[in-house]
């Protein structure tokens, strides 16, 4: 019988000290996990996994010949351990099924700290810090953008406040602009809508080339006030312009949505898995902010004229 043999076996005082500083160390890291916002399955998969290595780093240090004086003093004992094996078993299973189910949760927790480190640096008047957390939030929404990875619609609530709060004065940063973009492409990869069964528009079927509505906005021209209004459609796999017109219950799918600045108005519309091309002024923010936001109903009127 070995070291390890007595403590599992006969040591009993060893182990409920063991035990009794495995469990605190696990509820106070579990405590941890829980002010990082991190949800109840790993809030317990870090709780277990802390308790199990303060166990098996104490059984370590038996790995070693029984010494004499215990060898007096107990018997031989079996080794095999069977009712280990399950324990053992379900915390390995339990681990790997919420590290699989909750790694959108940590992805979408990245995000959040970038933000705030970012509104941190910008607070310590360390701006070109602040543009890395907001480059790495952009990459790390980017990963989730590719990979569909499913967030409540807080999360984009939520982002979308911080970078409010993180452009003091406009939009001169880019890299801000390009996670407002990103955002918004996120957003657009997780809307889902009923099969659509109208008469739309398929720009790869051949109906059109650059999308629909009667303001000629591909060719520089941006309208001032709405000059058309298209409803209770759809656009599919098109360039499509926003600008002078009113859509009304309208859905575009697989687009390339741009946006010049002019006149638009919209409700009840989806965007579903589509990409964005949006000014970059005061009128562009708004509208990038209702498209992440889900924002029934945009409206502008654009006071300026059509440019040649």
């Amino acid at each position: 019988m070995t070291d390890l043999d007595y403590y599992l076996d006969h040591d009993l005082p060893a182990r409920r000290k063991t035990t009794l500083v495995a469990v605190t160390a696990g509820v106070g890291a579990s405590a941890v996990a829980w002010s990082f916002g991190l949800s109840h399955a790993w809030q317990g998969a870090v709780c277990i996994s802390v308790v199990g290595c303060v166990e098996i780093a104490k059984a370590l240090r038996y790995r070693q010949p029984l010494r004499s004086t215990r060898k007096k003093s107990v018997t031989p004992d079996v080794t095999l351990r069977p009712y280990l094996i399950p324990a053992a078993v379900a915390c390995a299973v339990f681990l790997v099924v919420v590290l699989l189910e909750d790694i959108p949760r940590v992805r979408a927790y990245t995000v959040k700290s970038d933000l705030d480190f970012a509104q941190q640096a910008v607070d310590a008047g360390e701006v070109q810090l602040a543009d890395t957390h907001i480059q790495r939030a952009t990459q790390s929404l980017k990963r989730l953008t590719k990979a569909r990875t499913p967030v409540p619609p807080s999360f984009f609530e939520s982002a979308s406040a911080k970078l409010e709060e993180l452009r003091p004065a406009g939009l001169q940063n880019p890299d801000l602009y390009k996670a407002y973009v990103q955002l918004a492409e996120y957003r657009s990869v997780l809307v889902t809508g009923p099969q659509y069964g109208g008469i739309g528009v398929d720009c790869n079927g051949g109906n059109v080339k650059e999308g629909i509505g009667g303001y000629p906005v591909w060719k520089g021209l941006i309208p001032s006030q709405i000059g058309q209004v298209i409803r209770d459609g759809q656009v599919k796999n098109c360039p499509q312009y926003l600008d002078g017109i009113a859509w009304i219950n309208e859905r575009f799918v697989d687009s390339q949505i741009k946006y010049l600045g002019g006149a638009i108005y919209m409700k009840d519309v989806k965007f579903i898995n589509c990409t964005f091309d949006i000014v970059q002024n005061e009128v562009g923010l708004r509208l990038l902010q209702a498209i992440v936001t889900g924002q029934n109903e945009f409206d502008y009127q654009s006071s300026s004229r059509p440019q040649p």
